[in-house]
């Protein structure tokens, strides 16, 4: 079982996530894949080529894929921690490692061709959408990478 997928109309995932925030992430989570995990490389593409993703880092499924997937991602996060320094990170973009755990959910599925149904999310505080979309045209158009959530 997993959240409604996200919708990002106008960009790929990879796409956002470069704009608003570090594509050299990205990029590193890929080489790991490349040097570790060859066979979920394809899925990573077509992932990042896509325009909705599953987000949040929610699911439920059975306790046997559920081990083989946080196998998977703890691993390559902690690969990924080993090669990225966030010193330099304000507290909000620090946080790429939940952020690339998002990504990874669907490479994985994708990867083990993992049927699931999707159910909506309720979020229980407000979104202030006119800063997020402000936010977001600054990240696209003027490289200015987000500072915080909405």
């Amino acid at each position: 079982i997993l959240p409604k997928k996200r919708h990002y109309y106008i960009e790929t995932i990879y796409s956002h996530y470069a704009h608003t925030h570090y594509e050299r992430e990205l990029i590193a989570t890929r080489q790991i894949l490349v040097e570790n995990y060859s066979e979920y490389v394809p899925s990573w593409d077509k992932v990042m080529k896509k325009r909705s993703a599953h987000m949040f880092n929610m699911c439920i499924m059975k306790k046997e894929k559920l081990d083989s997937y946080c196998s998977f991602i703890f691993d390559v996060l902690d690969r990924l921690n080993q090669k990225v320094t966030v010193s330099d990170y304000d507290d909000f973009q620090a946080r790429l490692f939940g952020r690339i755990s998002e990504l990874l959910l669907d490479v994985w599925i994708d990867h083990n061709q993992i049927d699931y149904v999707e159910v909506p999310v309720m979020h229980m505080e407000p979104v202030n959408w006119w800063k997020k979309g402000t936010s977001f045209i600054k990240a696209k158009f003027f490289g200015k990478k987000y500072e915080g959530s909405f």
